[in-house]
């Protein structure tokens, strides 16, 4: 199994990385309310494994680290235990957060720019939401009022409405939209609020200017 997967291409766990990352972001939040809880944890399962697999030179540990993570996520979907349910969103921050790291690393040290290097970039991007939107599920989960969320009103609802609402709030923050629907209450959501959207634009600005300046550097050393 292990030697099959190391025959995939890092730039084939990439495109299968990315068509996960964006069904989960754009597309289960048009399936049924009813379907989103088992969508999300389904997908969210598949995600950890690609993730590590789209990584160049990965340790070892890592898959194991993976395994762990989707026993933790099922575990909690059963359990329902809420600090079962706060360990397991830490650690997928850190998961996630690590993941799209390396992403963007792979990107800033690649020698050219093709195809993978592209990829890389568009799943850091996104890798970086879902980082973000799951600070922002922690914060509705033991602060209810720390965003006007209306979903929230209810604490009993289901927890993949929140977290499709979280989603939403973090990617329009990201692009820096902020259409005002979901509106930050507290200081420290506010200053959430302004790091989400400075990394957004931060991040455009420093990869398309690397990933610009790479390609230029690669096209002068063709013609020379």
């Amino acid at each position: 199994m292990n030697r099959l997967l190391l025959k995939i291409s890092v730039t084939s766990w990439n495109v299968a990385l990315l068509i996960l990352v964006v069904f989960t972001i754009f597309i289960i939040g048009i399936f049924p309310l009813s379907w989103h809880n088992e969508l999300y944890n389904s997908f969210y399962t598949l995600i950890y494994l690609v993730a590590i697999l789209a990584i160049k030179n990965r340790p070892k540990k890592l898959m194991g680290v993976a395994a762990m993570m989707i026993i933790l996520q099922w575990s909690t979907e059963f359990l329902e235990l809420d600090t079962l349910a706060t360990i397991s969103n830490l650690l997928s921050f850190i998961f996630f957060g690590y993941a799209a790291t390396k992403l963007i690393m792979q990107v800033a040290t690649a020698e050219k720019v093709g195809g993978r290097v592209i990829l890389e970039a568009v799943n850091g991007y996104l890798l970086m939401g879902l980082v973000f939107s799951i600070i922002v599920a922690m914060i509705i989960k033991l602060d209810p009022g720390a965003i006007n969320f209306p979903a929230t009103s209810n604490l009993t609802a289901d927890n993949s409405i929140r977290f499709s609402d979280c989603l939403y709030y973090t990617f329009i923050s990201i692009t820096t939209m902020g259409y005002g629907d979901f509106v930050p209450t507290q200081a420290y959501t506010k200053s959430l609020a302004t790091l989400i959207g400075v990394s957004g634009q931060l991040y455009v600005a420093i990869i398309i200017a690397l990933l610009v300046g790479k390609f230029s550097s690669q096209k002068e050393n063709e013609m020379h």
